[in-house]
Order: structure tokens, then sequence, then C-alpha cells
């Protein structure tokens, strides 16, 4: 259960550093 919960944790913060590069 950590192990999937740590893998969305890192596409969410993976997608809003994409989000935060787009915005730049």
């Amino acid at each position: 259960f950590n192990h999937y919960c740590r893998k969305i944790t890192r596409g969410f913060v993976k997608t809003l550093i994409k989000n935060k590069e787009q915005k730049r």
C-alpha cells in the first residue's frame, strides 16, 4: 500500500512540476 501511495504521489508531483514549467 505504501509503495502504491508513493507511486501516486510521485506522479502527482511530476505533473505539478510539468504544469509549473508550462506556465513559465
